[in-house]
């Protein structure tokens, strides 16, 4: 009895982790990389470019959040037939938490985020460094917001010489470089930056979770 009151309280300590991770990197994605159009990589960076390209009209996070959702349905298939159903629930939960933060704090902060506008570099630098905590708290718990996230997690498991960060970011990388035609040379480089930033921030706060166990 001891065991299962021990197993809850970690069930219950991961799903705490892996929502405070959804909102932590909710909220660059909405006062940030939305703002200046600097997609920081990932499956919300192909919906920015999609919103972009066919040329959308209405609410921006909560369109480009909804077409990230479409977006990750074929991936969280290829999550289940490697990782098995444990991890396939939770990545279900947190890809579609993520996005559905996104939106809720776009509601609760409109008047706010409609009036900020954060300066490049501050968007860049802060963006990707909170960006990367987030994503480093969902993994942490056992999950992860999907996307190339979940990517990153195979190509990590099968060479674990690459770091998460890396790995996740190499990923990141070749969605940018595709995009090129579409955001220009300058927001490729910028978007390039932030796919560094965190990847560094993500492995940084990883290093530092694991090292308190």
């Amino acid at each position: 009895m001891e065991k299962n009151k021990m197993n809850n309280n970690s069930m219950m300590k991961n799903f705490l982790i892996l929502n405070l991770g959804c909102i932590i990197a909710a909220i660059p994605a909405v006062f940030f990389f939305s703002k200046v159009n600097i997609p920081p990589g990932g499956l919300y960076s192909v919906a920015l470019l999609t919103y972009n390209a066919l040329g959308l009209c209405g609410d921006a996070n909560n369109l480009i959040s909804s077409i990230a959702i479409m977006y990750n349905i074929p991936l969280l298939v290829a999550a289940y037939y490697v990782f098995g159903l444990e991890y396939l629930l939770k990545v279900v939960y947190a890809s579609f938490a993520y996005p559905i933060y996104i939106m809720v704090i776009n509601f609760l902060f409109a008047s706010v985020v409609a009036n900020y506008v954060p300066s490049l570099y501050t968007a860049i630098l802060l963006g990707g460094v909170v960006m990367g905590v987030g994503v480093a708290l969902t993994i942490y718990s056992g999950a992860n917001t999907g996307g190339t996230d979940i990517l990153g997690q195979v190509l990590n498991k099968y060479v674990p010489r690459i770091s998460l960060g890396l790995s996740i970011g190499l990923f990141n990388l070749i969605i940018l470089a595709a995009s090129l035609f579409i955001l220009g040379a300058s927001g490729t480089l910028y978007g390039i930056a932030v796919v560094i930033i965190v990847a560094y921030s993500l492995d940084l706060t990883l290093k530092l979770l694991v090292g308190k166990k």
